[in-house]
């Protein structure tokens, strides 16, 4: 495969990332190129860009008359992975219910947990 190929690229990398996969290193070049040069990411207008959606999101998801019957769900969706405002609004990140009972077991959260409860006004 290796003689067929055009050019051959070398991602110095360190730990386990080592073992990455084509995709991987395919979207971290492409991620690095457009914060190199963010004309790339093209200029298309809010028109094209609904209509891809419309195109796209059916076959995202399991049930795709539900897309197709509400057209006015179609947008753009909200990268809640680095909105800062969820954890303000109590909005925790998701975990595993095996890792929040180890956590609670903990005698630091308990104690955190006892001191809250003490400081809070008694509810009605």
């Amino acid at each position: 495969m290796l003689h067929e190929a055009d050019r051959r690229i070398y991602f110095p990398t360190v730990g386990f990332s080592e073992s990455l996969n084509l995709s991987v290193a395919t979207a971290l070049v492409c991620q690095r190129l457009i914060d190199w040069f963010p004309a790339l990411r093209g200029d298309l207008t809010d028109e094209a860009k609904d209509a891809l959606r419309k195109e796209w999101f059916p076959q995202l998801t399991s049930s795709p008359d539900t897309w197709i019957a509400a057209p006015s769900t179609i947008g753009v969706l909200p990268d809640v992975r680095r909105d800062p405002s969820r954890t303000e609004t109590g909005q925790n990140p998701w975990v595993s219910k095996k890792i929040r009972r180890r956590e609670l077991d903990l005698e630091q959260v308990q104690s955190r947990q006892k001191s809250s409860k003490a400081s809070s006004p008694p509810q009605r």
